[in-house]
């Protein structure tokens, strides 16, 4: 983690206006993302950003939903925003490298069903999320996107951390 957070600030602190386009104000994108913290999850997501000023940081949120489980005969969702700076670095007009980090907060609520057809909750709660990712963008306009998060869930004492990926595609204004 602390790895990451030196390369986003090197990416955030990094000032090269003739890699970076210096166009573009913002960008919003849908995508998937799958990992594995305490539960496993696969989920939809819209990402955007917007930049601020004239620097190659910008403002980031997402918001993700989709099914949580914790093995099997679970059966759950989980539904998560957050939002944090995002340091770009372009090394083309249409190939960008992007690290930040993300905080906000996560519901995930799984049920339990016996061989009876019983159905208890195994969990239900909200929890802190602390998200340092690094991620991979190609296009002008139209843009693929791809990240490798680190999520950290925190709960009651509870630390948990993880692996992330998701994908997208949007457009950049």
């Amino acid at each position: 983690m602390k790895f990451m957070l030196v390369i986003v600030s090197v990416l955030a602190a990094t000032r090269l206006a003739a890699a970076d386009d210096g166009v573009t104000r913002g960008y919003l994108a849908a995508g998937g993302t799958v990992g594995v913290e305490h539960v496993g999850y696969l989920g939809a997501n819209l990402d955007g950003g917007v930049r601020i000023a004239q620097t190659p940081v910008f403002a980031h949120a997402q918001l993700s939903t989709g099914v949580a489980s914790t093995g099997l005969m679970t059966d759950g969702r989980y539904s998560s925003f957050r939002a944090g700076p995002e340091g770009r670095w372009c090394v083309h007009q249409t190939t960008c490298l992007s690290g930040g980090v993300d905080v906000g907060v996560r519901n995930v609520r799984i049920e339990f069903t016996d061989d009876f057809g019983d159905t208890s909750v195994d969990e239900d709660g909200n929890y802190l999320l602390v998200v340092p990712r690094l991620g991979f963008e190609y296009g002008k306009r139209i843009q693929l996107r791809a990240n490798v998060e680190a999520p950290t869930a925190v709960r009651s004492g509870e630390t948990l951390t993880g692996l992330g990926v998701s994908l997208g595609a949007g457009f950049a204004f």
